[in-house]
């Protein structure tokens, strides 16, 4: 079925040649135009030749980037732990972002995602490389998306904390994926959730236990690693250790220690009186950006997984960044306030926020981010909506390959289901976000209502 996808994408090709439009960042900038060709293999690529004439388009042609890539002999990806070589081949993007067989590693990622027939991958190149302007990393993540029929929660979630300032948010783009000559669907290409110069920008060495940590709140801890090693517990809730490195030699308790007892204070700190005590431990800013993205949305994991928070050497807890939003705003059919957009959600479910709303200057500060960032949510709701329409063939092509638009996924409600297309579930995503904005702002509006 892959393959029909492949031949059907390479003979519109090669009947209607066109100039495509290139790598468009997905909050959603144009790029320069390239040419389409078919490759030997008849997987439909573009060409290494450029147009700088204007792209002209009639709604049938492919406009996102075309990710290329092949196990050495083909091998299937199997695992979650252990990497295969690879080759990575872009193009239908800006020149200088073109990749040719670029050697990397592949392997699978994802919690429960993984276990769904479109897999989601991390990338691991053998040198840092720079995907579509990105800033040089060498590990990436492709996201299946296979739950969200809109393939646009994760993608809004992330512009949208962008546009309001949330430091190390995620970039993405929107890309076709074909792996091992068979065509996969619509993947969103994000950043690895990690310490580095272009990600999350820390110190991670062993030399003293007052160093650089990134967390995460995660459910799953324990069933993948040893309490005290890979993860602490507080308040009966374990929080990973994403950085530094706890297979380094020098990782021993103390860091532990240290990290999980700046933890305690913080939260002791948020269960006093002494709102001053608070931000000299914490970053309310960003504590506070990140409600309102978790809360717009309504991210069912917020309070138990994909909740980070790191610290500098010598700095404040920062939560931080957020992620994983494909279970959201309305797609969920185990947790009912999920699909309810009138209900604080994140505000009840998640332990740091309902904490830190205790207190008034807290909630005053959601309110002045929120209200002087109305507009700028509005619009980039409607822009990234917009620019998901405008690549309305590349999104249904998705669908070609998985035919799961008539049918029930884990975890879709009935409403989502009632949904028989692509742009009907896109239009339901941003109507669920403007009435959830609407009600954030009734909620939050009272101190700036002068």
């Amino acid at each position: 079925m892959n393959k029909t996808i492949v031949v059907f994408i390479s003979i519109c090709l090669l009947v209607f040649p066109i100039i495509l439009v290139g790598c468009a960042q997905n909050n959603v900038n144009p790029s320069e135009s390239v040419v389409a060709t078919v490759d030997g293999s008849g997987t439909a690529l573009p060409s290494g030749s450029r147009s700088s004439a204007a792209a002209t388009s009639d709604g049938n042609e492919p406009t996102f980037p075309f990710v290329t890539i092949n196990t050495e002999n083909n091998a299937e990806i199997v695992s979650k732990d252990d990497y295969l070589t690879c080759s990575v081949s872009i193009n239908n993007c800006e020149e200088e972002y073109d990749l040719t067989e670029e050697p990397a590693q592949i392997k699978g990622r994802g919690n429960s995602t993984w276990d769904f027939p479109k897999k989601p991958y991390k990338l691991k190149f053998d040198s840092k490389i720079d995907l579509f302007g990105n800033g040089k990393a060498k590990t990436w993540t492709l996201i299946a998306n296979y739950v969200d029929k809109s393939l646009s929660r994760n993608l809004l979630a992330y512009n949208i904390a962008t546009a309001i300032g949330l430091e190390n948010t995620t970039t993405t783009q929107c890309v076709h994926l074909t792996l091992n000559d068979d065509y996969q669907g619509v993947y969103l290409v994000c950043e690895q959730q990690e310490v580095g110069s272009t990600r999350i920008d820390i110190q991670d060495g062993l030399d003293d236990v007052d160093t650089g940590y990134l967390l995460e709140l995660d459910a799953r801890a324990v069933d993948e690693g040893v309490e005290g090693i890979d993860y602490f517990t507080f308040y009966g809730q374990p929080y990973g250790i994403k950085s530094p490195d706890v297979e380094d030699d020098d990782w021993n308790s103390n860091f532990i220690d240290y990290i999980s007892g700046y933890i305690a204070d913080c939260y002791n700190a948020i269960l006093g009186n002494d709102y001053e005590l608070i931000e000299q431990l914490i970053d309310t800013e960003s504590f506070a950006k990140c409600y309102i993205v978790h809360e717009l949305m309504h991210c069912v994991d917020v309070g138990y997984s994909s909740f980070y928070m790191y610290k500098d050497a010598g700095g404040k807890l920062i939560c931080g960044s957020v992620w994983d939003f494909d279970i959201s705003s309305g797609n969920c059919d185990y947790e009912d306030d999920v699909n309810d957009w009138s209900v604080m959600y994140a505000k009840n479910a998640n332990r740091w926020y309902k904490k830190l709303f205790a207190h008034e200057e807290f909630e005053e500060l959601v309110s002045e981010i929120l209200y002087d960032n109305k507009t700028v949510i509005k619009n980039t709701i409607d822009e990234v909506v917009e620019s998901q329409l405008n690549a309305k063939y590349d999104n249904e092509l998705n669908f070609e390959v998985w035919n799961i638009l008539n049918k029930y996924v884990w975890p879709n409600p009935q409403a989502i289901l009632n949904l028989k297309t692509w742009e009907s579930q896109l239009e339901y995503l941003q109507s669920w976000l403007n009435s959830s904005l609407d009600c954030m702002l009734d909620e939050y509006f009272y101190s700036n209502a002068q």
